[in-house]
């Protein structure tokens, strides 16, 4: 299309007639007195301009096929918009246009028009842009409600940079989960319906009726639980939302109703929710917690073994085609050595590593008053840093000194391995700005060393032996800050029941007062 005249112009006849205006606009007179070579790239650009104006312009009005492109796709596709240059490319294809338009991100149709008009872009590009095409994603890239619901949650925690890619994945759930439970509710209403209408007193049996059809088994008498209890945690949350949203734009009727529906949905939660709620808990205080589940120590010294001697082989022997397997190695020793969670050993931050080798949280004269040589030379066997946790928690990663030549590699190769410059993390994605997976990196290295061993059982067998340590309050409390939670969470939650040693104290206990061989004296 012609950026002048808005007509449309095909035949490859554009540059022909864009040159038709040299009487009528000066930068065209001016462009044609100037070398071949920038003329082409002055002609491309507006050819660009114009498919991007015509395409803008008819968003509502054209399917994906109809609106204009460079070249018309042979198979049917989806058309993408290049968030950088405004490009108008095949979703197919794409991945090309990307090597020469470096940091390009493919917007799609639905998310182009939130975009232009949304007060926060990277809302529309990190969250609406990165939901499937379908029946869900689409209803959530038109919805306003539940894009106010998603945004209000995403300028509360997008300032944590070490957590943006489990704030992203959290977000959009919720957004997702909410779409489900409407479209559902949509469903059983059989009428045409807005999302606003799920959160009214009147329609609160019909909430509740798809809920449990939700979070039903297929084929089965039982039900999903973990879905039950999240989704209703996300009714809650958007529940707060949207009453704090009513009150902020004074509709205070809408406010009212929403604090009266709050009460009455709380009201209801026992009889839809009692039977979830025991069943997580059961699984969380009896099936992750049972001994035999734990790595045994045979394992733990199979697998240090494996990472030693795969490390010290990649190090030595180095080319950038391992960089993926060394970083995998490094995550692996860093998550399970510190008794880290599973996404937790791979979001360090350069800046906190840089902080780990400057010795900015172990001071040299800290260090040196050290009186006794054992704890002097322990402590130089590590350099401590400090990252984010769960919650607002910070907690201490001890990096091993002999790890530290391998993640010199990582750093110095971060280019070679197209690690983007602006990524901040030490251990991070290719072509990304996120941290690699470390729970893929934990799986893929065990797999690798043929054990079964996973972040979360090892939690549960550092916390197990520390129960069944004699250590001081002071030692205890420094333990607790290392795991990143308070002690009736590692007592309730993560050690195992003191089996053996219950049945030694309170066997013989029992025992004697069975037999009366006990005394006692009432008073």
């Amino acid at each position: 299309m012609c950026v002048y005249c808005n007509k449309i112009i095909t035949g490859g006849k554009l540059k022909r007639h864009i040159k038709s205006h040299k009487n009528t606009h000066a930068e065209v007179t001016e462009i044609l007195k100037k070398p071949v070579n920038e003329q082409n790239k002055w002609f491309e650009q507006k050819r660009i301009e114009g498919i991007y104006k015509y395409n803008i312009d008819n968003l509502d009005t054209l399917s994906s096929e109809q609106l204009l492109r460079q070249r018309k796709p042979k198979k049917q596709d989806e058309i993408r918009m290049c968030g950088k240059c405004k490009r108008f490319v095949s979703n197919r294809t794409f991945y090309v246009h990307k090597r020469k338009c470096v940091e390009s991100e493919p917007i799609k149709k639905d998310a182009i028009k939130p975009l232009l008009t949304h007060k926060d872009p990277e809302f529309v590009t990190e969250i609406l842009n990165n939901f499937r095409d379908g029946e869900v994603g689409n209803f959530i890239r038109e919805n306003k409600t539940i894009q106010m619901i998603g945004y209000k949650h995403f300028c509360a925690r997008k300032v944590e940079v070490s957590k943006s890619k489990e704030v992203k994945r959290e977000i959009m759930m919720e957004m997702r989960e909410l779409t489900r439970l409407f479209l559902t509710f949509k469903e059983i209403k059989g009428e045409t319906c807005s999302f606003e209408d799920m959160y009214e007193r009147k329609n609160l049996d019909t909430l509740i009726e798809a809920l449990n059809k939700l979070c039903a088994c297929e084929g089965k008498d039982s039900e999903k639980h973990g879905l039950k209890v999240n989704l209703n945690g996300i009714i809650q949350k958007s529940i707060k939302t949207l009453k704090r949203h009513y009150s902020g734009v004074c509709e205070d009727e809408k406010h009212k109703e929403m604090k009266k529906f709050a009460e009455a949905y709380s009201d209801r939660t026992p009889e839809f929710l009692a039977k979830a709620r025991y069943a997580t808990d059961k699984n969380s205080l009896k099936k992750a917690r049972i001994p035999k589940n734990l790595p045994d120590k045979y394992q733990l010294s199979k697998l240090r073994t494996f990472i030693h001697s795969e490390i010290t082989s990649v190090v030595r022997d180095f080319t950038i085609k391992h960089y993926s397997w060394l970083r995998s190695l490094v995550v692996a020793r860093l998550t399970l050595y510190n008794a880290r969670r599973g996404e937790e050993g791979c979001r360090i931050l350069v800046e906190e590593f840089n902080d780990a080798i400057n010795d900015v949280w172990t001071p040299a004269n800290s260090v040196e008053s050290i009186e006794d040589p054992a704890e002097k030379f322990l402590v130089g066997q590590y350099k401590l840093a400090y990252m984010a946790g769960k919650g607002k928690k910070y907690v201490p990663v001890l990096i091993p000194i002999d790890l530290l030549e391998a993640i010199n590699i990582l750093l110095a190769n971060r280019a070679s391995a197209n690690i983007q410059p602006e990524n901040p993390f030490l251990f991070a994605s290719k072509s990304s700005k996120y941290a690699c997976s470390g729970w893929h990196a934990v799986s893929d290295v065990c797999t690798a060393a043929q054990v079964s061993i996973n972040a979360t059982s090892n939690r549960h067998r550092v916390s197990t032996v520390f129960a069944s340590l004699d250590m001081s309050e002071h030692d205890r409390r420094i333990f607790f800050d290392h795991m990143g939670h308070e002690e009736n969470i590692n007592k309730e939650n993560y050690q195992c029941p003191p089996g053996v040693r219950t049945v030694k104290v309170m066997g013989a206990f029992l025992r004697n007062l069975d037999e009366g061989t006990h005394s006692f004296i009432f008073y």
